[in-house]
């Protein structure tokens, strides 16, 4: 199992962490805060032994120095905005660039991937994690209070739900 002292620092003045959840079935779960990241996956295999089933690393610094989408929540837009621009409404909105001429998943680096959310663990099974993005930032209009639920099930289910 990951170890929550490797997740203990602060970014943007907010304390990033490591939160463990945990089934009955002993199936396990650890997620940071530091882009609302699935760490490690701990499951169950036909012979009820568990084993890490992500990708991704062991320590904070390897989060944050590897560039990489893993497991995150990447923003406010999955996928490329050709050109870095769309037209809303008769507005042109420029965003980022950050792969080539387009926006990659929000805006690189400033995406969702890379900021600290609240947390509020809810007992064993249930993370909830909160972001607010301002108006503008990385290009895009609108304030967006968006909140993403990690819910590890009875039945070794790891559901995620997503609200904005």
């Amino acid at each position: 199992m990951i170890q929550e002292e490797h997740f203990q620092d602060f970014k943007q003045g907010k304390r990033i962490g490591l939160f463990t959840l945990r089934n009955p079935n002993g199936m396990i779960a650890q997620i940071t805060n530091y882009g609302a990241k699935i760490v490690s996956l701990y499951a169950p295999d036909k012979d009820g032994k568990l084993a890490d089933v992500v990708l991704g690393f062991s320590t904070l610094k390897e989060w944050q120095e590897k560039e990489t989408y893993f497991n995150a929540v990447i923003g406010r837009y999955a996928n490329r905005i050709k050109d870095g621009k769309f037209t809303l409404n008769g507005t042109e909105y420029q965003l980022k660039k950050n792969d080539g001429p387009n926006c990659l998943h929000g805006g690189g680096n400033t995406g969702w991937m890379h900021q600290v959310y609240d947390a509020e663990q809810i007992g064993d099974s249930v993370l909830k994690l909160t972001i607010v993005a301002a108006d503008g930032e990385n290009g895009f209009p609108g304030k967006v209070m968006a909140v993403t639920t990690y819910k590890l099930t009875a039945d070794n289910v790891l559901d995620m739900t997503w609200e904005a």
